[in-house]
């Protein structure tokens, strides 16, 4: 399944059923209360993060029909962004999070008393460590509209789409991959070539 960029609060899609990559700041969600503005509409993104042959790991976006990576039996996550502002520093970043934190949004967005998150401030909690992490979504009375200079910071913030360019099939096809690599020699082979590049 292709990555689907600026979709609405309503879509079904944000659902578990439903690359020269541009440098950003992401949203980081510390211990605690994190408190953030929605300053975008969600996009899903769908990812794979594989080892590389020489011991590394490469997150790629997978391009949908044709993914050589999906056709090796590896399946994308899913992962949604948005632009938010961070309250801490009212600066824009992108929000970079999991099915269960997109899913309490959007019932949010949903409600006749709260409607389009980006009217409001969000308060994201974070409780608990490793797999006992635990995230809990509460709107905030704060609906100031964002000032004209925040406006134009997030107009100028690069979009979900720039952020996640995917790379062509024939790309990702050439990339030192271990899901790729049909064999030992090819593994040997591939890594001896592409170190051969740099």
């Amino acid at each position: 399944m292709a990555s689907q960029f600026e979709l609405d609060w309503s879509s079904s899609q944000l659902s578990r059923k439903a690359q020269e990559q541009e440098t950003v700041d992401y949203y980081k969600i510390q211990e605690g209360d994190n408190l953030i503005r929605i300053a975008g509409k969600p996009s899903k993104i769908e990812v794979h993060w594989e080892d590389t042959i020489d011991g590394g790991k490469r997150r790629i976006v997978c391009p949908g029909a044709g993914c050589p990576i999906c056709a090796k039996g590896s399946r994308p996550k899913s992962r949604y962004q948005c632009k938010v502002i961070d309250r801490r520093d009212n600066t824009v970043k992108m929000l970079d999070v999991g099915l269960s934190i997109i899913s309490q949004i959007q019932a949010y967005a949903k409600e006749a008393d709260y409607g389009d998150p980006t009217k409001y401030d969000i308060k994201l909690k974070k409780e608990g460590k490793g797999l006992d992490t635990r995230y809990t979504t509460i709107p905030s009375r704060n609906m100031e509209p964002l000032t004209e200079e925040q406006l134009k910071a997030v107009e100028e913030f690069p979009s979900v789409e720039q952020v996640n360019k995917a790379l062509s099939i024939d790309e990702i096809k050439e990339m030192p991959l271990v899901v790729l690599a049909e064999s030992t020699n090819d593994l040997s082979n591939n890594n001896s070539q592409y170190w051969n590049t740099l």
